[in-house]
């Protein structure tokens, strides 16, 4: 066995050298033999542990983990406190398969959206800075104007309501039982409006028997999968983006590139795409214990503001479009691409 523990030591030095590693740990024995590993065959300052405490262990379960790692001679560990997001994720869901998915989906996007943020805040030395480049995914809006010129607004009723729109797989992410609530709402304030949810997914059922609890049979129009979303966007006023995390928020960069005025949650990576006050609306993530109908509330609230005052959202939608074509424009970010991995290159050569 020592042998082994030796041998193990004398590759993973050689490999890893004086680079920084980040090991993601549960506490389990696995991950614990993998950390003491590490930190037996490298300087304790280059090892990185990360845990993520979900809401879902035992109690007392982090102290416990905590405790054990620092006996091992652990320097940087860094505990993700992100109860409240796993266990919103999991409120109302009975399935095991279900919870099983949602658990397994939020753990590995909570891990790299920690990691990110870890290697770039400039307190480790998990990366170095210059080393690290932001390359977002490109649109192409001559491609998408022209559908969207050519479309004709078929989700609209052929009266003057507002009509708000929203696009997303129907899954517990997306959040869309608060734009449910936001209906609600509005119509209880007196607000006519038809709200347009595209998408398809595991929660249709579920969110179509909310809206009907909700009396919204004649304000909500659920669409199923769009091929063609041009109609979509044609049809719409406002475009509402309910969810939790978003890898890069692409619906959002579309949004903007249909000039429309656009709310979403200030959250995960929305607010590279939307710049609050300036190119759309930012709203506080749904709070720990919050009631899904308060989240609609504020969204109605959010909508109600932006009808009050036209002149604004319509410079806002105009902004949008502008920051969307300087800064997701498709040839822009080849060419950043490409002057990243072959500076020596010219452009055309």
């Amino acid at each position: 066995m020592i042998q082994i523990i030796e041998e193990a030591c004398t590759l993973i030095t050689k490999r890893v050298q004086k680079n920084p590693v980040l090991l993601l740990i549960s506490g389990g024995v696995d991950s614990t033999v993998v950390a003491a590993l590490l930190l037996k065959a490298l300087d304790p300052d280059q090892v990185h542990l990360m845990y993520m405490d979900t809401g879902l262990m035992r109690k007392d379960e982090t102290k416990s983990v905590k405790a054990s790692l620092e006996r091992l001679g652990v320097k940087n560990l860094h505990i993700i406190h992100c109860e409240d997001e796993f266990l919103k994720a999991l409120k109302g869901i009975d399935d095991p398969e279900a919870k099983r998915k949602i658990i397994g989906d939020l753990f590995i996007t909570i891990q790299e959206r920690e990691t990110a943020r870890l290697a770039l805040s400039g307190k480790t030395t998990l990366m170095d800075a210059e080393k690290v480049h932001v390359l977002y995914n490109g649109l192409d809006a001559a491609a998408f104007d022209a559908p969207c010129a050519a479309a004709s607004p078929g989700f609209r009723d052929g009266t003057a309501v507002l009509v708000l729109g929203s696009a997303g797989r129907l899954t517990t992410q997306k959040g869309q039982q608060y734009l449910l609530h936001m209906s609600r709402s509005l119509l209880n304030a007196g607000v006519r409006h038809r709200l347009v949810l595209a998408g398809e997914g595991e929660r249709k059922a579920e969110l179509a028997a909310l809206a009907a609890r909700l009396g919204l049979d004649d304000a909500v129009l659920f669409t199923g999968f769009l091929e063609d979303m041009a109609p979509f966007w044609k049809s719409i006023d406002m475009f509402v983006l309910s969810s939790l995390w978003e890898g890069f928020g692409y619906v959002l960069a579309e949004a903007l590139l249909a000039v429309k005025p656009v709310i979403a949650f200030d959250g995960n990576s929305m607010p590279e795409v939307v710049r609050d006050g300036e190119t759309g609306t930012l709203l506080p993530p749904p709070g720990p214990g919050e009631e899904d109908s308060s989240v609609g509330r504020r969204l109605a609230g959010a909508v109600r503001g932006l009808m009050e005052t036209p002149e604004r959202a319509a410079r806002m939608a105009r902004a949008g479009r502008a920051f969307c074509e300087q800064t997701f424009d498709q040839k822009r970010c080849m060419d950043a691409l490409h002057d990243l991995l072959w500076p020596e290159y010219v452009h055309g050569a």
